[in-house]
């Protein structure tokens, strides 16, 4: 399950990407790969308070607000300046566990291409998200675990995110 929330989790970092603070938010189609898809239908099939529990611990996890629904996810997350800047750092510190490393193999203003590779060889994961402006972007992860691509839409929706980062979504 830590891994999984690791995929929500990545295409929310950017280095050098040229995106405007504020907040964002990112739709992801996890139904096309039939392993997440059995995912999601483990999670509708839960009890209500064990599923609430479950989407609790992921929004701890990202410090937003996540809407699990039968075709995949969409959340929404708060970006900073600061976030903006020292996404690598923290993309350390959240997301890279022991024996896995991540290496930026292209990163400009529109463009972030990288791999994770861990010595268990489950974990691999291969990212490429390309930024249309500063306020939208599609990201493209591939993994070890699936056999298609996980395809999150990214856009950015306020400048404020008072109150937002929170709410329920639709």
């Amino acid at each position: 399950m830590k891994f999984f929330l690791a995929l929500f989790l990545i295409p929310m970092f950017s280095y050098a990407l040229d995106m405007s603070p504020g907040l964002w938010e990112y739709q992801t189609e996890l139904s096309v790969n039939p392993k997440m898809k059995m995912m999601l239908e483990q999670l509708k099939n839960m009890p209500p308070a064990q599923r609430d529990m479950v989407k609790k611990m992921i929004e701890q996890k990202m410090g937003g607000s996540i809407d699990l629904n039968e075709k995949g996810t969409v959340t929404r997350k708060c970006l900073s300046k600061n976030d903006i800047a020292n996404m690598q750092e923290r993309l350390k510190k959240d997301i890279i566990k022991d024996g896995c490393k991540f290496k930026i193999n292209e990163s400009s203003k529109t463009v972030l291409k990288g791999s994770m590779n861990c010595d268990d060889k489950k974990k691999n994961v291969t990212i490429s998200l390309v930024m249309d402006s500063s306020k939208s972007g599609l990201n493209e992860t591939t993994t070890s675990m699936s056999e298609k691509p996980i395809k999150t839409s990214m856009k950015w929706l306020a400048a404020n995110c008072a109150g937002k980062k929170k709410e329920k979504l639709e």
